[in-house]
């Protein structure tokens, strides 16, 4: 029976290295398949949950050693770097047992730091690195438009905010890095989550989106790194200002994430229609620039004082 499940393992493991395998080797043939690679960590994440730690490393191991053997040495690296980091902590996320938020997390960790893995790799071989492929980036489109016959005037104003671009651009690199990561993470563990339902594997249920709450010392948490981040600055230790403009945006987008969950929650508890409930999340996410201020207080505030509590004990 034990020689059976592995053998079971074993052509699972085998199975999914094959698909992925066939995806990335296809890409260059046909192009749209290559969105089907953002869901990459969850087909080893399905194997690494449902037949343990070796099968899942297995199975990343194998498709990446048949994409170096093909001739494919890039792809070959991805797949480890990219499906395998970030399977591996979605992957033992949910085999711990952890929240849906807590998975999301870790995967969002995985994700970045995969990403600074390619990125390292590729400076390493290249001699290129992630700002200099923004920089040049933004001079090519610089180029551009100087040599186009536009006024110039318009054409030095243009050349000034593509310069500006640029320093933000760099100053906000590791924001970037962990809103990509958060969303890779988020999109893989809905893959994660539809595929092992579908085979009937039991995966802790994620929750309302009106019901999510941070911990409680996040808050103190969050006071302690932008006060770190301001010593850091009083002291002349490094790039102070883009330390703190990371610190500070990832801040900021936390508490939002709060506050949408608390006025999503205040919408559903005021009976709103669900249309309206709808209508309003999609107006939210389309315009969040100009409403991250008041959805930052308002996460805040659910933080400290449990504005969610509070309206329930007082129904």
């Amino acid at each position: 029976m034990k020689y059976e499940r592995s053998t079971s393992a074993m052509v699972e493991s085998a199975l999914v290295a094959l698909i992925v395998t066939i995806i990335v080797l296809t890409i260059g043939y046909i192009p749209f398949i290559g969105y089907l690679t953002a869901f990459m960590p969850a087909m080893f994440a399905v194997v690494w949950i449902r037949r343990g730690r070796h099968y899942g490393v297995l199975s990343v191991c194998v498709s990446s050693i048949i994409s170096f053997i093909l001739g494919f040495p890039v792809e070959a690296f991805m797949t480890l770097a990219y499906g395998g980091i970030i399977a591996a902590f979605m992957g033992e996320g949910i085999r711990q047992k952890l929240k849906a938020s807590q998975v999301i997390l870790l995967g969002a960790i995985g994700a970045a730091l995969s990403s600074v893995v390619i990125f390292a790799f590729t400076e390493l071989l290249t001699g290129v690195g992630l700002t200099q492929i923004f920089t040049e980036a933004i001079e090519e489109t610089k180029a551009m438009i100087s040599a186009a016959d536009l006024d110039p005037t318009i054409a030095t104003d243009l050349g000034k905010q593509m310069d500006l671009l640029t320093v933000q651009m760099k100053n906000m690199l590791p924001f970037i890095l962990i809103m990509s990561g958060m969303f890779t993470a988020i999109l893989n563990h809905w893959a994660i989550t539809k595929g092992l339902k579908r085979i009937r594997y039991e995966v802790p249920e994620a929750g309302k989106f009106r019901d999510f709450e941070l911990p409680k010392n996040v808050f103190l948490g969050s006071m302690i790194m932008m006060l770190l981040s301001w010593l850091s600055g009083v002291m002349g230790l490094g790039n102070s200002d883009a330390l703190f403009i990371n610190v500070m945006l990832v801040v900021v987008l936390v508490f939002s994430i709060q506050g949408a969950a608390v006025a999503v929650f205040f919408m559903y508890r005021q009976k709103f229609p669900r249309a309206a409930v709808v209508a309003l999340s999609v107006g939210g996410i389309l315009f969040y620039s100009m409403l991250q201020f008041p959805l930052f207080v308002l996460g805040m505030l659910e933080t400290i004082i449990n504005l969610r509590g509070r309206m329930r004990s007082n129904a």
